[in-house]
């Protein structure tokens, strides 16, 4: 009868419960070897994905640009604005007051930056670029689409004034403070007629538009607290073509002033090439 001594099996059930984890340990550092690889393998591929897509934004973007250039001298943002209500666009970016009133410091939300403290009124952030391009053409003046909803994109101001400014019934001009030209207030143009006649109401009394023509804003604008004077200027290029075009300025001599100091402020934020396309006879 054959007997295995039990100190022979007990190292046989040793030699066997190393050799099993040895394979074990074996196969673990294949499984991490070939992760490692896997992970250098997808790093590799997202670096060459990467480098392709830098290289195409390099290539494709001077063509965007162009077409931008081309798109934005043939369009007006505004005019699509005509057929829309203004004040519903406006009440689709409440959420974005806090921030206009945080970036201008401006404490009261019934204040509006032209008139000054104004109840019994509607006052909404206005959009300078309108906000249903949803940031489109703003490449051409070194902006990006995600500054369509940037406070220095807004002001707050009286809705009768905010659509008046939308329809290109009115601009606003720049207007340095006389002992400190880091300063500036905006100046309102009027240049539909009809809107002269049309009241404003704020505060418990009414006033006529026309009051307003020429006069000052409220609100003083500084370093860190100032809209995209390059829209501002561009606006009011837009506003006097479309003037001119719907008969509202019957000499242009009249408004050669307004267009000169809209050229002045768009040279302060625009290349030279970019400033020759928008405003081509100041150039």
């Amino acid at each position: 009868m054959w007997e295995i001594p039990w100190r022979t099996s007990y190292r046989r059930y040793l030699l066997y419960f190393f050799c099993i984890h040895i394979v074990k340990f074996l196969l673990l550092i294949f499984y991490f070897t070939v992760l490692i690889f896997k992970v250098f393998e997808v790093e590799a591929i997202r670096h060459v994905v990467q480098e392709i897509r830098e290289f195409f934004h390099e290539e494709i973007q001077p063509i965007r640009t162009a077409l931008s250039f081309s798109i934005y001298a043939s369009l007006d943002p505004w005019a699509y604005i005509e057929s829309v209500s203004s004040s519903a666009v406006s009440n689709q970016e409440e959420s974005c007051i806090q921030s206009i009133l945080d970036y201008y410091q401006v404490r009261k939300r019934h204040y509006c930056m032209f008139l000054g403290i104004a109840t019994e009124c509607h006052i909404v952030p206005a959009h300078l670029w309108p906000s249903h391009t949803r940031g489109v053409g703003l490449e051409v003046m070194s902006l990006t689409a995600n500054d369509i909803n940037s406070p220095r994109n807004n002001l707050r101001l009286n809705s009768r004034l905010e659509k008046a400014f939308d329809h290109k019934r009115i601009t606003f001009e720049y207007s340095p403070l006389a002992n400190d030209t880091t300063k500036f207030k905006l100046r309102l143009k009027i240049f539909d007629p009809d809107f002269r006649t049309e009241e404003i109401k704020f505060n418990g009394s009414t006033i006529l538009a026309g009051t307003l023509d020429n006069t000052e804003s409220d609100y003083t604008f500084e370093e860190n607290k100032e809209p995209f004077r390059r829209i501002l200027a561009i606006h009011t290029q837009k506003t006097i073509t479309s003037a001119m075009e719907k008969g509202w300025i019957a000499d242009e001599a009249n408004i050669t002033a307004t267009r000169q100091r809209a050229l002045e402020l768009a040279r302060l934020s625009l290349e030279p090439q970019v400033v020759g396309l928008l405003f081509p006879a100041g150039v």
